[in-house]
């Protein structure tokens, strides 16, 4: 249920295979981890008009990445923002975490699987003064995203891409964020995915995180919602304390900032104090 959302309309059904504005989609059921996945395939640079933050990466190679759409199915993605809205308590966990994040003008800020935008709008309207940078491997999912900037009379910079992208931009952010993500990723990609986000923080900024994590008691009966609709295996490492083993090896023994009981499961705050990888050793 990462907030990342898949907006194209289909025009051919027969073999899962869809053609739309310039991209090819190839959809398939994984029947075993009850979940879609969506492969995007584009000939040209999606980010071409966008303004350029200083330092940040430039993503102009042909990009072939697979992720899994919001709610599992691409077919629910226009629901996506009311089902979060109704199912996770969003207006008050999201507000934590901007509590929790900060932001102040003059920082540079990324979102990573930003989704539809809607914490990005927050951090902007609280701050006009920061530069936010909006990236997500679905280019469907963005125009909403900027869609909705325009009628929240913002400007953010919104690109497509992966947390791979990241890795010519060390140290380009003051703080990044990432809410609703890693729950829906294999092992490799949570790990990858918050290594990318610690390297392109400046020493002394700030990784923050909200997602399901480690879920106890009945939190993981309600849980189950969540992976009937995004797949067992990857949210269950999640739900078996996965975030919390891999923030360990940066920052140490680590809790939550705030766990918030939802209907759909316990969804936790994190926030890291980044000490550079060049400075620190990193098992």
């Amino acid at each position: 249920m990462a907030d990342a959302g898949r907006r194209f309309r289909a025009h051919r059904l027969n073999e899962g295979r869809y053609a739309t504005a310039g991209m090819v989609q190839v959809h398939r059921r994984d029947r075993y981890n009850c979940r879609e996945t969506v492969r995007s395939s584009h000939n040209y640079d999606a980010n071409r008009d966008a303004p350029a933050l200083p330092g940040r990466f430039e993503s102009k190679r042909r990009m072939s990445q697979a992720f899994t759409p919001a709610l599992g199915r691409e077919a629910l993605t226009p629901l996506y923002d009311l089902v979060i809205r109704l199912l996770t308590r969003e207006r008050y966990w999201r507000s934590l975490l901007l509590e929790q994040v900060a932001p102040h003008d003059g920082e540079n800020i990324l979102d990573l699987g930003c989704g539809t935008g809607t914490f990005a709008i927050m951090l902007k309207l609280r701050s006009p003064g920061v530069r936010i940078l909006g990236i997500d491997p679905d280019l469907g999912i963005l125009q909403i995203a900027r869609k909705k900037a325009r009628r929240a009379g913002v400007e953010i910079e919104w690109r497509q891409g992966v947390a791979s992208d990241l890795a010519g931009s060390p140290g380009t952010f003051d703080k990044a964020v990432s809410s609703l993500v890693f729950h829906q990723v294999t092992q490799r990609e949570k790990e990858a995915g918050i290594a990318a986000m610690v390297a392109s923080v400046r020493s002394g900024g700030e990784v923050h995180i909200a997602d399901y994590a480690q879920q106890r008691g009945y939190m993981r009966q309600l849980f189950r919602i969540v992976q009937r609709l995004d797949g067992y295996e990857n949210t269950q490492a999640n739900a078996d304390g996965a975030l919390e083993r891999i923030f360990a090896r940066y920052d140490g023994p680590t809790r939550a900032a705030a766990v918030v009981a939802t209907p759909t499961g316990a969804i936790s705050l994190f926030r890291m104090l980044v000490d550079h990888p060049s400075e620190r050793q990193v098992p």
